[in-house]
């Protein structure tokens, strides 16, 4: 089977390649073996800690105490860390808290402003997003779909982009107030060139094809586009209570 982001054969047994990288969230959602050869799935793996570098996942990840791929909480992630006794959160001095509290029908809710860590690669984390979109369409659409042309530059772009290279991105609050333990994917209408991604309580945007009018909509579906020329994003204010 050929890789679906070099095109070269992946070799007589290659490793398995999450749809949704596990630093997320551990899960059994895997593509068919060989779909990412070895080579590509380790050079891709820098990506996973970008994505969850977002300040909203890292607080979520944290918040619910979620095990990464060594099966334990993390004590820090991003702007984030975690005390050993999964109370309390500690946060880098560019949060605001305003409350944290166990209230609200027995369930932890937590207000707060946070800014992501001056390390946040904005860069990678563009091309995280895309490379999860590629691997989902690559899942319900068959590996031979996304290796045809027109996902060519798609997939140099998560593999190998040119310096400085940026695409766009949109960004929600897709849950309100309840966060739900879980990421998933769907596309927007029947096109499979735009893919919503829900990482918990947020909702992000991307376009594989990487076309005109994305802003229009991302805009008319109520995203926040974050454009190329975008180097930080803002800080992010939420209300969190446990699903």
């Amino acid at each position: 089977m050929d890789c679906i982001y070099c095109r070269r054969d992946s070799g007589p047994e290659p490793g398995i390649a999450h749809i949704i990288p596990e630093a997320l969230v551990r899960n059994n959602a895997t593509l068919p073996r060989g779909a990412v050869c070895d080579e590509c799935n380790h050079r891709l793996g820098q990506l996973d800690s970008a994505l969850v570098g977002h300040p909203a996942i890292s607080f979520a990840i944290q918040f619910f105490g979620l095990p990464g791929k060594r099966r334990r909480p993390r004590e820090r992630i991003g702007p984030v860390s975690r005390q050993t006794n999964g109370r309390h959160w500690q946060l880098s001095s560019k949060a605001t808290i305003e409350g944290i509290d166990s209230s609200t029908g027995g369930k932890r809710t937590a207000r707060f402003t946070i800014a992501p860590e001056p390390s946040f690669d904005l860069l990678l984390f563009r091309r995280a997003l895309h490379h999860v979109a590629l691997n989902y369409l690559a899942a319900i659409r068959g590996t031979s779909f996304v290796l045809e042309s027109q996902f060519d530059d798609v997939r140099r772009y998560v593999r190998r982009p040119h310096r400085g290279e940026a695409w766009y991105f949109g960004e929600r609050d897709g849950m309100g107030e309840h966060v739900p333990r879980s990421a998933s994917l769907r596309l927007l209408r029947p096109a499979p060139e735009y893919t919503i991604f829900q990482v918990f309580h947020r909702e992000f945007l991307v376009d594989l094809y990487h076309r005109p009018g994305f802003t229009a909509v991302a805009e008319s579906e109520g995203f926040a586009v974050i454009d190329p020329e975008t180097e930080r994003i803002p800080p992010v204010s939420l209300r969190y209570v446990e699903d």
